[in-house]
């Protein structure tokens, strides 16, 4: 019988109980936690941090088998539970491929314990359903933020983004080299399984966007109206030399400062740039969500799919331009009515069922309702059964 439900991240902050602390940060930003605790206890179940969980065990306040694990990518603390009994349940990460290249390399046989494996798609020919982030509350039409600015009192573009680069071990394949590792991928995954990891390796390298974020940050400097937020842009030691030299001269002139509310400071723009860490199927992220609730229309680039999971008439498609230059041309000259219909398609999917799939309240009934199903004892006092 499963008496807890133990949350694994090995990060000091997801350690004694903090992330369900109400008042604490980081309850705050991972509020599904703190929902899925709530449903749990109303059902009989104590939801405890993993560090708690190893604590009653090793005091003989309950077996390994009384412990459900649900546990996020690279937890040693999760493996060691599992090790010592604990019955896994549920697995996720929210960290991108270009970031967690470990588990993205061999996610069809990594963690395969675990009966419920949440993470983005990454692959074409992946069928995994693929992981809606969780970032914004359950929202009422009331609750969209609304700028105190008039719309031609807003400033053209902000961009938010932290100066982490992340220097990748292995060059660009050339075309050529590419088709060649796929085919033997493809063709001959039996007797090169090493193939496997080194194709998907090179697409996740091949597909970064951290270049084409530097890349928009020097075209857009240029402009008056583009402000630049986030951390570590004052120092710019971490880029490779090329980029140093490139954006030195002209940060200054875009970079505004770190931000403490990012929903309030980029509802003072008409567009957001939101560019994920890669293009990767089914990798879409809070960025082009913060945009929606601030209230801005985002101009998106990442994920190939992103049209199955959001109306392309609620944002503006990167891939659409020739050129950096088409994209501004046509940010500066958009007209009102046209700006007020992607804002009005904007809430029309938020408010929709797909939109709410982005929700802390959908991610923790999803992960609930998981749990629920692998546990048949907390099936039967959900319906009330002794």
């Amino acid at each position: 019988m499963i008496k807890y439900i133990a949350y694994c991240d090995d990060n000091p902050l997801f350690l004694n109980n903090r992330v369900i602390h109400k008042r604490s940060s980081i309850a705050l930003e991972h509020d599904f936690l703190y929902l899925l605790a709530t449903r749990l206890k109303e059902h009989g179940t104590q939801f405890i941090t993993g560090d708690l969980a190893l604590t009653k065990i090793a005091t003989l306040k309950c077996r390994p088998a009384e412990v459900g694990l649900i546990a996020t990518t690279g937890s040693r603390l999760a493996d060691y539970l599992e090790s010592i009994g604990a019955k896994p349940i549920a697995f996720f990460g929210f960290e991108s491929p270009l970031w967690d290249q470990n588990f993205y390399t061999q996610y069809d046989t990594c963690k395969t314990s675990y009966p419920v494996r949440i993470f983005f798609r990454f692959m074409k020919e992946n069928q995994t359903k693929g992981l809606q982030h969780p970032y914004f509350p359950k929202l009422k039409n009331s609750q969209y933020k609304k700028s105190h600015l008039h719309w031609r009192a807003k400033k053209l573009i902000s961009f938010v983004t932290a100066n982490k680069y992340l220097g990748l071990s292995a060059q660009k394949q050339n075309l050529q080299s590419r088709i060649r590792t796929f085919l033997k991928s493809k063709l001959l995954p039996r007797f090169f399984p090493e193939k496997i990891v080194a194709f998907r390796k090179a697409t996740i390298i091949n597909n970064e966007l951290q270049t084409k974020r530097l890349e928009l940050i020097r075209f857009f400097s240029k402009h008056p109206e583009f402000s630049l937020y986030g951390n570590g842009w004052e120092d710019l030691t971490n880029l490779p030399p090329e980029w140093q030299t490139a954006l030195k001269p002209i940060i200054n002139s875009s970079f505004k400062g770190k931000i403490k509310d990012k929903i309030a400071k980029t509802s003072e723009y008409k567009f957001a740039l939101c560019i994920e860490n890669g293009s990767y199927y089914g990798y879409i992220t809070e960025k082009i969500i913060d945009a929606f609730i601030a209230g801005v229309v985002p101009v998106y680039l990442g994920a190939p799919d992103i049209k199955d999971y959001i109306p392309d008439n609620c944002f503006i498609d990167y891939r659409n331009f020739k050129s950096d230059e088409d994209l501004l041309e046509y940010l500066s000259d958009i007209r009102e009515s046209e700006y007020e219909t992607y804002l009005h398609n904007i809430q029309e999917f938020m408010s929709s069922n797909e939109g709410k799939k982005y929700s802390h309240y959908f991610f923790a009934e999803t992960l609930f309702a998981h749990i629920r199903s692998l546990s048949p004892e907390m099936a039967r006092r959900f319906n009330g059964i002794p």
